[in-house]
């Protein structure tokens, strides 16, 4: 496990690379339904350019609650498959943008993997 950043947790286990992703504003109640689905949305459109300057195709973006763990996962994917470094790198550059970019108001967990792995 690596510690970067003040608030950033970096973790790789087996092809994912985990980021967890502190919010500004701790303590607010968990996200309604139609805020995940603005959420995913917004988040789509910050990835998917990202996504084509590294030569990746956006497969899937999910905001899920696990246990007490909310999780944003990136599926990406490419021809010939994706390896770990795709998605380290991916995952550093989209947490910056994301950081930068929006607020929901709650910390969650960024997973950047691909559906086979």
């Amino acid at each position: 496990m690596q510690t970067t950043g003040k608030n950033r947790v970096k973790d790789i286990k087996g092809k994912k690379y985990k980021n967890r992703r502190k919010s500004k504003s701790p303590g607010r109640a968990a996200l309604t339904s139609e805020q995940k689905e603005t959420f995913i949305n917004k988040v789509k459109g910050i990835a998917e350019p990202l996504c084509n300057d590294e030569k990746v195709v956006l497969v899937n973006v999910a905001y899920v609650k696990e246990g007490n763990n909310d999780i944003l996962r990136i599926f990406i994917d490419k021809p010939g498959g994706i390896t770990l470094d795709d998605c380290s790198r991916i995952s550093m550059q989209l947490g910056d943008l994301l950081d930068v970019n929006l607020d929901i108001g709650t910390s969650y967990r960024l997973e950047v993997s691909s559906p086979g792995i």
